[in-house]
């Protein structure tokens, strides 16, 4: 469907008051990726509340004990993708650069555990994993470096960056999106003598502090914005361990400072560089190596936020850093040799061989939003607030649920209404959590209570458990969030205020806070 077609379907579909539930992208309400001091206390006055709803205490030790459970597959995630970008352009050839997630040699796949992890070699299961990487090169054999020139797909590839998605939302996975991405593909000069493959684990300084509530793909996945540091989460590997409900790691710039508008410095930019050689364009895939990255790792090991944050004072951040060739938020120390990364054989690759196909955009793909090119129709642009008795918004069932509302919702997306806030909330059982408002505000939070409070918007949670506004708030100060029940006491309430009032830019899997059944 063209861009002109869906603004045209879009309008009518409105206007015949037929698109109810194409109102708002509704994720789960959750509250911030943040320094550490923060997450202890949150998460100590919220009982564990991050942990995710299919993670109860029996299924989770049921999955855990049940065995590996590998997915008996070669581990090769990256076949030929029907939507893969031309052979040539612009009389240069495609390379595909493919990657994967083991453990050895057992495959790491959503819903399936892995044996013998860590230094106290326990079993673990995936909650997320995903990364970032920019700089991808070949290397020919007298080491002159070729730039891949990334394929802009709109989806995983833009600019100089690629994200690599090995998330499929099964087992205890949960990000709103079911595809897997596991190939770069780019254009370089064909040689025959491309000896090495080099790339750049994170974001580039220069599209780091994108606004995540309203970039597109692939600075739009859910959970890979950082609210503390205003930047992307350069890699969130998040697993569940027999001892551990889970166990984090979240990689990316630190000590940050500034404003989208005037810009951001950092006191550290902690991007990984990786250069592997005796790699064949052909038949090698890159493979993460979960039993190198954990290898100095006790994942039994438990606080408030185990595993590694990636900010000081963390003392678990270190010797997974390690494997990555860094020290921690110090750019400029004596770094260690990588050994997460490493080359493995694979089948030989068919690469496509065709035109390349015109870029389909769905109007229920929130993946696929924003778009700068959408010309979005003034019918949308209607004053849409949550009510308490509605059930218009997507619901848990719908594929716009438990993403950015704010991918649609604005000026280059399809969603009925500009969101100023919006996000969703759920009990622990994962049901809607209903009953409840959501007040933003701004002033300094104490526990439960606020400094210098001044009330913003006070919100209906709607019978899907979606909040939204289209109200307008203040831009010049830093919001928070916090949940109150019918009675009107607080329940929940944001340790700390923001820029952002997408709450989904943070909050999938492992950081969702669940409300308690009612």
């Amino acid at each position: 469907m063209s861009k002109l077609s869906i603004a045209l379907a879009l309008a009518g579909c409105v206007l015949a008051l037929g698109c109810e539930n194409t109102t708002p992208t509704a994720p789960r309400e959750e509250h911030g990726d943040h320094d550490h001091d923060a997450e202890h206390s949150a998460d100590s006055e919220h009982d564990g509340a991050s942990r995710d709803a299919s993670a109860s205490d029996s299924g989770h030790d049921a999955a855990l004990d049940a065995g590996s459970g590998a997915a008996a597959t070669s581990g090769d995630l990256s076949l030929p993708d029907p939507n893969a970008p031309p052979a040539t352009l612009d009389g240069k050839k495609l390379y595909a650069v493919r990657f994967d997630i083991r453990a050895g040699d057992q495959p790491v796949r959503c819903g399936s555990s892995v044996a013998n992890l860590g230094t106290k070699q326990t079993r673990i299961e995936p909650v997320d994993l995903r990364f970032f990487v920019h700089d991808v090169a070949l290397l020919r054999a007298q080491g002159e470096r070729v730039p891949l020139t990334l394929y802009q797909d709109d989806r995983w590839q833009r600019d100089n960056v690629a994200l690599l998605d090995f998330v499929d939302d099964t087992g205890m996975c949960a990000t709103g999106n079911k595809e897997i991405r596991s190939v770069v593909y780019g254009y370089a000069d064909e040689h025959d003598d491309y000896t090495s493959v080099a790339f750049n684990v994170g974001v580039p300084p220069d599209k780091n502090h994108l606004d995540g509530a309203r970039a597109p793909a692939p600075y739009n996945s859910s959970g890979l914005w950082w609210s503390w540091s205003d930047g992307y989460k350069y890699m969130r590997i998040d697993v569940a361990s027999a001892e551990q409900p889970i166990w984090f790691f979240h990689g990316g710039a630190t000590s940050c400072s500034g404003t989208f508008e005037n810009g951001f410095t950092c006191g550290a930019l902690q991007i990984a560089k990786i250069a592997l050689p005796d790699y064949n364009p052909q038949t090698s895939i890159v493979v993460f190596d979960l039993a190198k990255f954990y290898g100095g790792s006790d994942l039994t090991l438990g606080d408030d936020t185990p595993g590694c944050m990636g900010f000081k004072p963390d003392t678990q951040c270190a010797p997974l850093y390690a494997t990555l060739g860094m020290v921690p938020w110090d750019d400029n120390a004596k770094a260690p040799t990588q050994v997460a990364f490493a080359l493995a054989n694979g089948d030989t690759f068919e690469l496509p061989n065709h035109t390349g196909p015109e870029h389909g955009v769905a109007v229920e793909d929130p993946s696929a939003w924003p778009n700068a090119s959408f010309a979005r129709p003034a019918v949308l642009d209607v004053t849409n607030i949550s009510k308490a008795d509605e059930k218009r918004s997507h619901p848990p069932e719908d594929g716009r649920y438990n993403v950015n509302c704010m991918r649609c919702h604005q000026e280059h997306g399809p969603g009925v209404g500009r969101f100023s806030a919006a996000g969703t909330l759920t009990d622990t059982s994962g049901k809607p959590g209903t009953n409840h408002k959501v007040e933003i505000f701004s002033g300094t939070p104490k526990g439960l209570d606020v400094a210098d409070l001044t009330s913003r918007a006070l919100l209906d949670v709607d019978l899907n458990g979606n909040f939204f506004t289209t109200q307008a708030l203040p831009t010049d100060v830093t919001l928070g969030a916090r949940i109150l029940d019918s009675s009107g006491t607080v329940v929940m309430q944001m340790p700390f205020t923001q820029l952002t009032t997408a709450c989904n830019t943070c909050h999938t899997a492992g950081m969702r806070l669940r409300l308690p059944q009612h």
